[in-house]
């Protein structure tokens, strides 16, 4: 037998190639979502502890200010602009308990630039119930809350996902009620509460009692009122009880 006929009985046949592509490609539909659901789930763990910092440093802020929690306007003239309520953050007050604005960014976030100052593009959010004097209908804009006012500190929520564009500096539960209201329908809120399912149909969220956990915006009261019994288990308003 000669080896020009040797090689020939060795190799593949078409079909047997044809077979060989056919199990590739079955087995990377089949692979790809897994490694997808993977690589989100390692995004959410890194923006889980993002949250998890901002957190602490909350409360470390919080311990330092008499129980107070960081201020609905923080003027900070190093910023090098104009100094008004749309400009002013409410980072810049952490700022020295982490010195890091990495934090502010999610890895699964649409834009990840961060700029501090004017319009500071930023992931999360923070509860604008919780800063005000006391609740949404009798509050000011301007007040410091405590942080001995919120009756459910792991339910009421601290800090949020949000659109990373021009983010404001906080939202209320009327915010979020008109997001869930119109993401079917409005652009902007559609934008909104793509960031509150960008981990897998859901997103990170810390509570007031410093843990943060994945939930679904489904599980979040859309009434700011702090006696309101609809049954989810989750809520912006900082007097409501269990």
């Amino acid at each position: 037998m000669s080896i020009s006929t040797r090689r020939s009985q060795n190799g593949f046949t078409l079909i047997e190639l044809l077979v060989v592509i056919a199990i590739i490609a079955i087995l990377a539909v089949v692979l790809f979502p897994v490694f997808a659901k993977a690589r989100e789930k390692a995004r959410q763990t890194y923006c889980a502890s993002n949250l998890k910092q901002i957190i602490l440093a909350l409360l470390q802020y919080e311990q330092d200010n008499d129980e107070t929690t960081i201020p609905f306007q923080m003027v900070d003239p190093d910023w090098g602009v104009s100094q008004n309520y749309s400009q002013i953050r409410w980072w810049p007050a952490l700022y020295p308990y982490i010195k890091s604005d990495a934090v502010l960014r999610c890895p699964s976030a649409t834009n990840n630039g961060v700029v501090i100052g004017h319009y500071n593009q930023q992931a999360y959010v923070f509860n604008a119930d919780i800063i005000r004097s006391t609740q949404v209908w009798g509050g000011t804009w301007n007040a410091n809350g405590k942080i001995s006012q919120v009756a459910a500190p792991a339910s009421c929520v601290f800090l949020l996902e949000w659109e990373s564009t021009n983010t404001p500096r906080e939202i209320s539960s009327g915010d979020f009620d008109w997001t869930m209201a119109h993401y079917k329908t409005d652009g902007g809120a559609q934008l909104q509460y793509q960031a509150m399912i960008r981990h897998t149909d859901g997103s990170n969220f810390g509570f007031v009692d410093g843990h943060v956990k994945w939930a679904r915006p489904d599980q979040f009261s859309r009434d700011d009122n702090p006696l309101a019994t609809d049954g989810k288990p989750y809520w912006f308003a900082p007097l409501r009880e269990k």
